[in-house]
């Protein structure tokens, strides 16, 4: 362990060294992360006061007995050459285990109450009688629950198993109810004797425990404890070692002995700045009571430990002097420390002093040989150009030749003023109509166009530019209009004039889709038949795919047509035309000689003749059903008749 602690300060020096080549705006900031490593380390256990483990001893001591389960892989009937007297084939323990300065990650389990490190078996088994620990003797590098005669062949359990997680997993090999060999027909020993306990090896501390649940009394005599490899050093149990014994519930722990490191002198930093946090370590044995540290003028820090957190004041030389329980007090270990000092920072010009946000200003700044220049941590040597950012603070900090930054960060004079976000609204009108152009984000706007109102007077597309502008500053935004064309919408109708109950048709074109007004339909053709008569104006509006729209009228007039209505000048040519209403056959009596037409009700001319006096038939038949007008002329006389059409 103090191997780690002093690697930690070393560390944080050889951190410092290095860095300054590179990066001497980190070394602070690596420094004081050693730091805090080694305080988290040291509340933690992981650095206890100077002390090591000495791989090659062993203590023993007595500990609370516990019983793990006796559960896991069973070996009972594993033992080679037989399970009298045999070893199983290296079994995994489940991690790396230090014992007796070597690792191990396998074991040999023997039948005769003992494992052996390592995958290979010893030649002899050492049963009977047991070794006294330590022996030159086969087997060795063993922990034995019960050096003995085992015979699992006729009864108990043996088991293995790995428990918990790393790195606080546990080993354990479970001997339950195994019996110490027996010749029935000698009656040596009279009855069964048996034997129930566990070895439990622990990761990371490298503990061994044996938890002795009973050992029946033997005439034959038995070893509980370790040994190492080559023999010649091992650990057993008070009472327990070559000899006949037994035991209820019992437990052992065998940790490794922790030995002192003699001092060797100061661990820390050898260079510094003015003010730096610094913490230094004396090496000491584990037998130390206090220290005494000396400083140069201008330090502040005390302590009577072995580790010093201490400020750098002045260049110096800090000494240690260490006093151990039962020693007299040590010489004084010395370290010398430079300390270079922090430099002073001065911000000169700043042009200009005052800037919109997202422009650029200059700033001058001397006393040191580089500096960082926040928020944004911009590195580099003078001068800086910097981008203004609305509510920021900006501070300069400087690092000298040396390393040293000066931590306290001087403000930069610069007042940045918000650049504001103009936005304005963008769309598409019908042509004939206004758009209102709506910008936001700023105090006041100028535009490229004189009104606000934009009415165009063509279809197309127009871009309106907009200026926006707070506290002189100012941002740009371009409004898009799209015009778009209205339809060609017109209207038609088959009939202008139509009697009561008949139709006319109309039609409506030149856009994507209508509305009739007074007539519930969207069709682009529609059949009317008003019931009253009188004239209709009939108006559409057409709408094309851009949503515009434009409108259309036509007119109906619808007459009664009751009966035979007339139009003469002079004497009446027409006697009588009957039957009227007709469908098929029209009877036509002529008082005088006549030139004949009959008009449709759009001034067609359906049927011309020049009559003489008297009757005449008319075929109707073919004529499409309406009201239509007869005339008859001679010379200067007229007579007009309506005649309707029936179906």
């Amino acid at each position: 362990m103090g191997g780690l602690f002093s690697f930690t300060i070393l560390l944080n020096s050889r951190i410092t060294k290095t860095l300054s080549k590179f990066d001497k705006l980190n070394i602070r900031a690596m420094k004081k992360a050693a730091y805090f490593l080694f305080l988290f380390l040291l509340s933690h256990g992981f650095i206890k006061a100077q002390c090591v483990q000495y791989c090659s001893g062993y203590t023993v001591a007595p500990i609370t007995y516990s019983a793990f389960p006796f559960t896991g892989n069973t070996v009972t009937s594993s033992f080679s050459p037989n399970n009298d007297d045999g070893y199983t084939a290296p079994v995994p323990i489940g991690f790396n285990f230090d014992f007796y300065c070597n690792t191990y990650s396998t074991v040999l389990i023997c039948s005769n109450g003992f494992i052996v490190f390592g995958s290979t078996a010893p030649s002899i088994n050492g049963s009977d009688p047991a070794q006294a620990f330590p022996s030159s003797a086969s087997p060795n590098d063993i922990v034995a629950l019960n050096m003995n005669d085992f015979d699992p062949g006729t009864g108990g359990s043996i088991t293995y198993t790995t428990i918990g997680t790393s790195p606080n997993q546990m080993f354990v090999v479970s001997y339950s109810d195994v019996p110490i060999w027996y010749n029935p027909a000698t009656n040596t020993p009279s009855v069964p004797v048996y034997n129930t306990g566990q070895i439990v090896l622990y990761e990371t501390s490298n503990y061994i425990e044996i938890h002795t649940a009973s050992v029946g009394t033997s005439p034959y005599v038995g070893t509980q404890g370790i040994e190492n490899a080559a023999g010649n050093s091992g650990k057993v149990v008070p009472g327990r070692s070559a000899t006949t014994w037994s035991s209820g519930p019992s437990a052992y722990q065998f940790p490794k002995l922790m030995v002192g490191l003699p001092p060797t002198g100061i661990t820390g930093p050898t260079v510094a700045c003015a003010g730096d946090p610094l913490l230094f370590s004396a090496n000491t044995s584990t037998t130390v009571s206090n220290c005494v540290w000396t400083l140069p003028p201008g330090w502040t820090g005390t302590s009577t430990t072995s580790v010093l957190n201490a400020n750098a004041g002045s260049s110096g030389t800090i000494a240690v002097t260490a006093n151990y329980t039962g020693c007299p007090s040590s010489t004084p270990a010395i370290i010398v420390v430079t300390v270079n000092p922090i430099p002073g920072i001065v911000v000169g010009n700043v042009f200009p002093p005052t800037v919109c946000s997202g422009n650029t200003f200059a700033v001058n700044v001397s006393g040191a040989a580089t500096y960082t220049v926040d928020p944004g941590s911009i590195t580099g040597t003078s001068p800086f150009t910097l981008t203004g950012v609305i509510g920021t603070q900006y501070s300069v900090t400087g690092t000298s030749a040396a390393g040293c930054i000066n931590q306290t960060a001087v403000p930069i004079p610069i007042t940045v003023n918000q650049t504001p976000t103009v936005t304005i609204n963008s769309g598409s009108i019908c042509l004939g109509k206004g758009f209102q152009l709506t910008p936001a984000g700023a105090s006041s706007y100028s535009y490229s166009t004189p009104f606000t109102l934009v009415t165009p007077t063509a279809a197309g597309i127009v871009t309106v530019m907009v200026i926006g502008t707070t506290i002189n500053c100012s941002d740009t935004a371009f409004s898009t209009i799209v015009t778009h064309p209205l339809p060609t919408t017109a209207a038609g109708i088959s009939k202008t004039l139509i009697c009561l109950k008949e139709t006319a048709t109309l039609t409506a074109n030149g856009a994507s889709s209508y509305s009739w007004q007074g007539i519930t339909s969207t069709a682009s053709l529609i059949v009317v038949s008003p019931t009253i008569a009188s004239t209709y104006n009939y108006s559409v509006t057409g709408t094309n795919s851009f949503g515009c729209s434009s409108s259309a009228t036509v007119n109906l007039t619808v007459d009664p047509c009751f009966g035979i209505g007339e139009m003469t000048e002079g004497r009446t040519l027409i006697s009588s035309i009957y039957p009227n209403p007709a469908s098929m056959l029209l009877n036509l009596v002529l008082t005088s000689d006549a030139s004949v037409s009959l008009y449709d009700m759009n001034g067609k001319v359906v049927y011309t003749a020049i009559l003489e006096n008297g009757n005449h038939v008319i075929n109707a038949d073919q004529l499409d059903p309406g009201v239509y007008m007869l005339i008859a002329r001679n010379g200067n006389i007229t007579s007009r008749m309506r005649i309707i059409k029936h179906e």
